[in-house]
């Protein structure tokens, strides 16, 4: 056995080198659209047979504490679910995501659809792309697709379970950090309160997920550096791996993982077992190796100087720094509590691991061009470093708790920080019920599309610059970029669907895009239309026509 896990950290690095470094990026995009979905499926797999397994040992981990763990969870999911409103906050990630799951859930491939059909309730893509996101959340959605079909509902719902999620992990770190029911009951109710974790909780973005899974990887690494068993292990080596699959920056929880395996009694690492773990978590996350290496040279929106420079970092350190202290979106006596939680953490290496998860989730934005909290609604980063900073201020309630001891009774004593936690969140109930202002034009467009949707008749095809959107909505759709570059498909659909060819003049038309504006002026040149709808919302408008075919010899002025 020994022989074969030594074996395994030369021939899994020497294999993954060869198939990296030997195939082509466009040829290792298509490979990855079908070998990423199968992957992390596998890897969820093991993960919840390893759960299964080591259940005995989990539940010993949460200290008698199951219904404490329960009605946490509990309470953090009707919170999300009544206090926000169920919205979209970004430009069309959130349809992409979905999308990515729709094509994942009928094809097996994990791609964004660029031109693709619903007939008679079957979805197929004629037309993927690869998307630059990797694929954790869009495979997780596409689970619950499986069940209640494709749906944004159940998306919103996917994302309230994985902020309850977040909670409840939340706790278990703090049982297996801190040893105290209290403390870690406190850091629970303290990420749950967190304003942005509630605003983010009920939209269909990664955030939420990919702060809840970090936990669940930290947490199944500190119970098998406790346990030592084969279960565990396998418990911790898979929720690695599919935690390090949810946004670009997730692979950094490996480190804090290694970082957490300070914490063990040096005799354990004479175990082999240590070891196997270490390159199965390897093996798993070979292929989000490969997906930043194909998606790497996207650009990501980045000006001239690129993705990352020295050039926003101090820009980008002081606004998400202001973040933590003065108070706009995130209460300042949370941030006092977790300095004091840091300052009276009597196992050093425990508050260190924190600071050191803190950091790096916290860090990684501060050298990217959009890693301000106060870029358009890059303020959602911030959810990846809530749980160390809200473990912290865990440590800090309890803290305030044994220095009231002496002053007034103990159940007052418990009581008195986790109301002062409560009272300190209400001026942020207003921010919480807020749709807000940011992405509000794409927003409009969405909500615009889906009441158009209704007057597009069965058996038809539209030409949007978000295919992916109306698919998810169970339309068919096609990129309308298709009308210049692929003019001969977009004509033959005018015999191939009886409904009609429509077009979505839509945000894109709008924004100062001389290049997408000039795919909506050349579609309504090139093919007679008229009018079906229109509505306006703020300076923008959102059209749905009807396209006739071409007229031979002459092009058709729009009407």
């Amino acid at each position: 056995m020994s022989y074969v896990v030594a074996v395994s950290y030369v021939a899994i690095p020497a294999v993954a080198y060869l198939w990296l470094t030997g195939v082509p990026t466009g040829e290792l995009r298509l490979q990855l659209a079908v070998l990423s979905p199968r992957v992390i499926e596998g890897t969820f797999l093991l993960m919840v047979a390893s759960a299964v397994a080591a259940r005995k040992a989990v539940s010993r981990s949460l200290f008698r504490s199951r219904t404490a763990a329960g009605v946490l969870g509990a309470l953090a999911f009707l919170l999300v679910s009544t206090l926000p409103p169920r919205t979209h906050r970004i430009y069309y990630d959130e349809d992409i995501y979905q999308n990515v799951a729709q094509n994942i859930l009928w094809t097996g491939r994990a791609e964004m659809c660029n031109e693709g059909t619903i007939e008679d309730g079957e979805f197929r893509c004629r037309t993927g792309e690869y998307n630059k996101e990797p694929n954790a959340f869009p495979f997780t959605l596409s689970l619950v697709f499986r069940l209640f079909g494709v749906n944004e509902p159940a998306a919103h719902a996917v994302n309230r379970a994985l902020f309850a999620l977040g909670v409840v992990t939340t706790f278990w770190i703090g049982l297996l950090l801190f040893g105290s029911r209290y403390a870690a009951a406190a850091a629970a109710f303290l990420y749950l309160f967190v304003p942005q974790n509630l605003l983010w909780g009920t939209t269909v973005a990664v955030e939420p997920g990919a702060a809840a899974f970090a936990g669940v990887a930290l947490g199944a690494a500190l119970l098998f550096f406790k346990e030592g068993t084969w279960a565990t292990g396998a418990l911790a080596a898979s929720s690695a791996a599919f935690a390090s699959q949810w946004r670009p920056e997730s692979l950094l929880i490996l480190p804090v993982i290694g970082a957490a395996s300070f914490l063990v009694d040096g005799k354990r690492w004479a175990e082999l077992k240590i070891y196997a773990v270490g390159a199965a978590t390897f093996a798993l996350v070979v292929v989000e190796l490969a997906h930043l290496l194909a998606v790497w040279s996207e650009g990501w929106g980045s000006p001239e100087t690129g993705k990352f420079a020295w050039s926003y970092v101090r820009h980008n350190l002081l606004t998400n720094a202001r973040y933590y202290v003065e108070g706009r979106d995130f209460p300042l006596f949370f941030t006092l509590l977790a300095v004091l939680g840091l300052s009276s953490v009597r196992v050093g290496r425990a508050g260190a691991l924190l600071v050191f998860w803190f950091v790096l989730f916290f860090g990684i934005f501060i050298p990217f061009h959009a890693g301000s909290y106060r870029y358009g609604v890059d303020v959602r980063f911030a959810l990846l470093s809530a749980m160390p900073l809200a473990l912290l201020g865990g440590r800090g309630v309890l803290a305030c708790s044994r220095a009231l001891e002496s002053r007034v009774s103990l159940r007052l004593a418990a009581w008195l920080p986790l109301l002062a936690t409560l009272y300190f969140f209400t001026p942020y109930v207003p921010l919480v019920r807020t749709v807000g202002r940011e992405a509000w034009a794409a927003r409009a467009d969405h909500d615009v599309a889906l009441e158009l949707r209704s007057l597009v008749p069965p058996q038809s095809i539209v030409l949007t610059h978000n295919p992916g959107m109306l698919l998810v909505m169970g339309q068919s759709a096609i990129q309308a970029s298709a009308a210049v570059y692929r003019s001969h498909v977009v004509e033959a659909y005018f015999s191939e669907f009886p409904g009609g060819v429509y077009f979505h003049y839509n945000f894109w038309c709008n924004v100062p895009d001389p290049v997408q504006n000039g795919f909506c002026s050349q579609v309504l040149t090139r093919y007679p239309n008229r009018v079906i709808a229109e509505r306006s919302a703020g300076f923008n408008r959102y059209v749905l026509y009807r396209l006739m075919p071409p007229l031979r010899g002459s092009a058709a002025p729009p009407r």
